[in-house]
């Protein structure tokens, strides 16, 4: 089912626990038999623990319903969303979700999915990780040059070609992830 955002919904003027963001995605939701819960379901905001949507269909407070949606390259999330609350919106209902039994990498995928600058644990740890073995690589290698004065005239003589290759290949990198 197509899923869009409704910008002059009244979900997006509350205040909430984590920020809402808008949103036109594909998802599903299912019911306690993991079928889909009905196609005319539409999802207005988003967070890490909740969702707003829109429907014609009757849920009651309390229902559990089944929450599916692919983020990151076509990684399927799958959670439970409670309904906690329910208003009348026209001639349809807008709902509040709140998701249950997301599991803690899922929850990083959704920050990552709604705040793609999002910085989490694992993005400083992995950070640190090439920091750390690019100082290692660079010792192991001043330590192997440094052995040899042979090597040291060698490397002296092609430190600027190599300064030239390091540069375009970060320019290279960067080109790639479009910054």
């Amino acid at each position: 089912m197509q899923i869009s955002a409704s910008p002059d919904s009244p979900l997006l003027s509350e205040k909430r626990r984590c920020q809402r963001h808008p949103q036109e995605l594909d998802a599903n939701l299912l019911d306690q038999g993991n079928r889909l819960a009905g196609e005319a379901v539409r999802l207005t905001d988003m967070s890490t623990v909740g969702l707003g949507i829109e429907s014609q269909q009757a849920f009651q407070v309390g229902d559990r319903l089944g929450f599916r949606m692919t983020v990151e390259e076509g990684r399927t999330m799958r959670a439970t969303a409670r309904v906690r609350w329910a208003r009348p919106y026209g001639f349809s209902n807008t709902y509040g979700l709140e998701l249950e039994g997301l599991g803690y990498y899922d929850r990083n995928r959704l920050k990552r999915f709604l705040n793609p600058k999002h910085m989490g644990v694992e993005e400083w740890a992995t950070l640190a990780l090439q920091a750390a073995s690019t100082m290692m690589g660079i010792y192991v290698a001043h330590d192997w040059i440094a052995a040899d004065p042979m090597r040291t005239e060698m490397a002296l003589f092609a430190l600027p070609w190599l300064t030239y290759l390091a540069a375009a290949a970060i320019m290279a990198y960067f080109a790639k992830q479009g910054v």
